[in-house]
């Protein structure tokens, strides 16, 4: 499945993860889907990632144990900036703090109101990976 482009989802909460994944279950055709529970763990998965399989997506939590997503996206900002360009970064966020939506966009990601719905996923993909719902 290399050749398909690469979506993490990074969620601690079991709920929303499951409610996401079910959202993009409809695309997994076009897509390749792995799960993080923090940004820890996701950094973990993109260093064990060969160049060439970097996700094309990360729908990242803002909220997390350990390592939440503003803690990700800095360390992720000091990564090369190729293998930054690769990846579209969205953080998902419950919370409407204009400060962290800021900070957000100051580390180079975007911000979607949490939790996602189907056409803000479908949205999501078509602008992020050109993917679009499979038809038939």
């Amino acid at each position: 499945m290399a050749d398909l482009p690469l979506v993490l989802l990074v969620d601690d909460d079991e709920a929303a993860r499951y409610l996401h994944q079910r959202l993009l279950r409809p695309y997994l055709a076009n897509i390749e889907l792995a799960v993080a529970e923090n940004g820890q763990e996701a950094l973990h998965q993109l260093l064990a990632r060969p160049d060439d399989a970097t996700p094309a997506l990360v729908l990242l939590d803002l909220n997390m144990p350990f390592m939440g997503g503003l803690a990700f996206l800095e360390v992720y900002s000091h990564w090369p900036p190729a293998q930054q360009q690769r990846t579209a970064v969205v953080v998902l966020s419950s919370s409407v703090m204009a400060t962290e939506r800021q900070r957000t966009q100051e580390l180079g990601a975007g911000f979607e109101a949490k939790p996602l719905t189907a056409p803000v996923v479908g949205r999501l993909l078509l602008q992020h990976l050109g993917v679009a719902l499979p038809t038939g």
